[in-house]
């Protein structure tokens, strides 16, 4: 094993999300049990879980909504991500109640 450059570990893609508040992708209204965000999935991982209350959606790559959401994201430094990299999709998540 040997002691990767900060280049090569900045390479390194991780699956993450970007969530949502009230309004969701594409302006949905999102309830207040619910949640939604969009999950940043590296090329050629696993998409996210789907069931009964979750439903994921693969966004096309050039979705304007992934760039808006990234620069709205305040823990998220948006110029660190090259989108081109991971597949997005928009994830809801509803209970039950």
């Amino acid at each position: 094993m040997y002691n990767r450059t900060i280049k090569e570990k900045k390479m390194e893609e991780k699956r993450f999300t970007s969530g949502y508040q009230d309004w969701g992708y594409g302006g949905r209204r999102i309830h207040s049990r619910d949640k939604a965000w969009l999950e940043f999935v590296p090329k050629g991982d696993r998409p996210p879980e789907e069931h009964m209350f979750q439903h994921a959606t693969l966004l096309e790559a050039a979705d304007p909504e992934i760039e808006k959401r990234l620069e709205r994201d305040l823990y998220v430094d948006h110029k660190d991500v090259d989108v081109s990299n991971f597949d997005v999709y928009s994830v809801y998540r509803t209970t039950t109640g």
